[in-house]
């Protein structure tokens, strides 16, 4: 777990999100909301990376779909955010947010899976995607708007906020209270 605990998520969100490991590959199932597994996500560890050359996996044949950590949350919570990677979701629902992210990284992300959401949905994007984030707020209408953060010392998206920052640093980035 130290590969998990390095990248700020500890295990009580390895354990919520169900996160399995298997020769070198942290496991991510991609659940829904009655927690039936509806796909997975595997990112290699540094090793494993180095060895395959790839940092993210997925099941042959798996089409992209949404990802979202804590379905309580993300259900019971006034707004929603939508990042660009599942470890920034993580970071995002370590920090006590509801959140969802694109199984396959930002380009794709179908806003249609957001049809059902009816409250504001606010996308974080990493540094360098921030037009990729307002043409999806753009597609959202009344829901969407872009919340950018002020990256500093190197970090270059929500995970790194949390590394450096840890949960309070992150949520104060975010403009976010709980």
């Amino acid at each position: 777990h130290a590969y998990l605990e390095s990248r700020g998520l500890g295990m009580g969100i390895a354990i919520s999100a169900q996160i399995g490991y298997d020769s070198g590959w942290y496991i991510i199932p991609i659940l829904a909301r009655d927690g039936s597994v509806q796909g997975a996500v595997a990112r290699a560890g540094p090793s494993r990376q180095q060895q395959s050359g790839m940092r993210f996996d997925m099941p042959f044949g798996q089409r992209p779909m949404l990802y979202v950590p804590n379905w309580k949350y993300w259900d019971e919570q006034p707004e929603v955010y939508v990042v660009f990677g599942v470890f920034d979701a993580l970071s995002m629902a370590a920090a006590g947010l509801a959140v969802a992210s694109p199984s396959s990284g930002k380009n794709s992300l179908n806003v249609s899976w957001l049809d059902d959401v009816k409250k504001p949905i606010v996308i974080i994007p990493d540094a360098g995607e921030e037009a990729d984030a307002h043409r999806y707020a753009a597609q959202l209408g009344w829901r969407g708007r872009v919340k950018m953060i002020d990256y500093v010392n190197g970090e270059k998206d929500p995970n790194s906020v949390l590394v450096r920052r840890g949960k309070e640093g992150l949520l104060k980035a975010i403009g976010a209270s709980l």
